[in-house]
């Protein structure tokens, strides 16, 4: 029996065990090696800081694989032996492998502030964004459960003026918000910042993109502050709040890293970031330049032209599992094709901008067209059926979110006063 192992899973891992297993090969096993249960639906995240179904962003695995014969092996990978086949786990184990699919994805990249990672929110991972805003509700609302802060009010910062880092500050802004009218919160003593390096937020677009996105932050109460370099020192005074801002919380979006496995895997033709060289058709090199028949590369850790967005992951899992199955039945590989299907920004529930190269269009329109590039990335790993339970799943209302918080600061604060 042929054994496919996959690491990792997102995008590419996900949709490439899907595909395989929907060829139905004979005699083949597969399994998806993640630390994880659940499928973050990255593109989404921020939208769950207002709203959005968790349903919709945190997809078990178990929902994914039923029925299909995919085996999930809930651990993480720590090292890959090319010559014997076979990848060593957190549990100490060796799984054997015919065929290998590398896609690790990445994680946030702290650069220099390590140090203070523990003091700093993310939006990676559902989790993180699910803490981020019941801290975002505490701080806000406090002295409500706490008669020895007297102050509501306080400051949320972004730092990063990428496409995430915009879209965070966009969704904190109406959160922040939601609270501060729902709590009857001074609006002069609640601030949602956005810091920039540059000159402009999302520098990799064309200016014209830059000038609506800012407009666009400031309508929603973003202050948005440029040529705002952060250093370790500078950090240190943002998380030490003076006595004008008692409340504050730092979200740190400034960019993300190759999983640490990346680091792990020797043997491979690497670029200069770490990620590995790989031929047409999506198969690894080795460092004198050879080809891996059984070992493929994708998403995030792939060198390819595209590597690092979402719908690039979408099809490497497509790419990869096509090539695999052609492989085992003797057939010729198909070369993969890097597309550019350009990107959406999206700010609350109502806006979206769409932009490909120095075309842009942005409005409600495209915020629907956005909604079906979900449901369509749902289709992807999903039955018909079961993305549109995904897609359709309700959202939450700000009393359901409200009742929630509420209940966990009162629970918190009892635990306090005994």
């Amino acid at each position: 029996m042929k054994h496919i192992v996959i690491v990792g899973g997102g995008f590419t891992g996900v949709t490439a065990a899907v595909d395989l297993a929907k060829a139905r090969l004979n005699e083949v096993k597969i399994t998806l090696v993640t630390p994880r249960s659940y499928f973050d639906y990255y593109p989404g995240l921020f939208h769950l800081l207002t709203g959005f179904s968790v349903r919709q962003l945190a997809i078990p695995y178990e929902y994914i694989f039923e029925r299909t014969g995919i085996v999930h092996e809930k651990t993480e990978v720590t090292s890959v032996n090319l010559d014997k086949k076979y990848i060593c786990t957190g549990k100490d184990t060796e799984i054997h492998f015919d065929y290998l699919v590398l896609a690790p994805g990445s994680v946030t990249n702290y650069f220099d502030m390590e140090e203070f990672k523990d003091r700093l929110h993310t939006v990676t991972t559902v989790d993180d964004v699910l803490e981020l805003r019941r801290s975002i509700h505490e701080m806000l609302t406090i002295s409500h459960f706490d008669q020895s802060k007297s102050s509501p009010g306080g400051e949320v910062i972004v730092i990063g003026g990428g496409p995430n880092g915009t879209e965070s500050a966009a969704e904190v802004a109406i959160l922040v918000k939601q609270v501060a009218d729902a709590y009857q919160i001074d609006p002069t003593t609640v601030h949602t910042s956005l810091y920039v390096s540059g000159d402009r937020v999302t520098p990799m677009f064309d200016q014209k993109v830059s000038d609506i996105l800012h407009k666009k932050l400031v309508s929603l109460g973003v202050d948005v502050v440029y040529n705002k370099r952060v250093t370790p020192d500078e950090m240190k005074n943002v998380l030490m709040p003076d006595v004008a801002s008692k409340n504050r919380l730092v979200i740190w979006s400034t960019g993300m890293k190759l999983a640490p496995l990346a680091s792990q895997l020797t043997g491979f033709q690497k670029d200069k970031r770490g990620k590995i060289m790989v031929d047409e058709y999506l198969r690894a090199k080795l460092d004198d330049g050879a080809v891996i028949d059984s070992v493929f590369v994708g998403g995030d850790l792939a060198c390819t032209e595209y590597s690092g967005l979402a719908q690039t992951a979408h099809y490497d899992g497509h790419a990869i599992a096509r090539n695999i199955y052609a492989h085992i039945r003797g057939e010729a590989l198909q070369k993969n094709k890097p597309k550019n299907l350009g990107y959406i920004i999206a700010m609350g529930r109502d806006w979206s901008i769409f932009i490909k190269g120095t075309f842009h269009i942005c409005g409600k329109l495209i915020w629907y067209m956005r909604r079906l590039v979900d449901l369509k990335s749902y289709l992807q790993i999903l039955s018909l059926r079961k993305a549109l339970a995904i897609f359709m799943s309700e959202h939450e209302t700000w009393e359901e979110f409200d009742a929630s918080a509420r209940q966990h600061m009162e629970e918190k604060y009892q635990k306090k006063s005994s």
